[in-house]
């Protein structure tokens, strides 16, 4: 399981976007928190965190300050998408994301695919 756990980290280091989907980062999951901030402290890469959620209202703008603030100290956070959708309109609006940044992630891809073979 700690190689797991390595890979993910190493995977949030070496990623250009990162998209969280339904996760409400609880004060009391220290572990994720740790893992997160392990593999952001280390990327220089990183130009887009896109998190799902369907909270809305007093819960919706504080889970987003939740996550604003534990991301700015590795990240800025103007690049901080927070979606208040469901899971179905979250997909949805992906699906047009990932269609109008696709070239980025061929370009990803193909980044991750040479370092591969080396």
């Amino acid at each position: 399981m700690k190689s797991v756990w390595k890979s993910a980290s190493e995977e949030i280091e070496q990623a250009t976007r990162i998209i969280i989907i339904g996760y409400s980062l609880p004060e009391t999951d220290s572990f994720f928190k740790y893992l997160l901030a392990l593999g952001l402290s280390k990327n220089d890469s990183l130009q887009e965190i896109i998190l799902i959620n369907p909270a809305q209202g007093i819960e919706g703008e504080a889970l987003e300050k939740r996550y604003r603030d534990f991301i700015a100290p590795f990240f800025d956070t103007r690049n901080f998408r927070f979606w208040h959708v469901g899971f179905e309109k979250g997909i949805t609006l992906l699906s047009y994301w990932i269609h109008n940044n696709l070239k980025a992630f061929k370009d990803s891809r193909q980044r991750y695919e040479n370092e591969s073979k080396a």
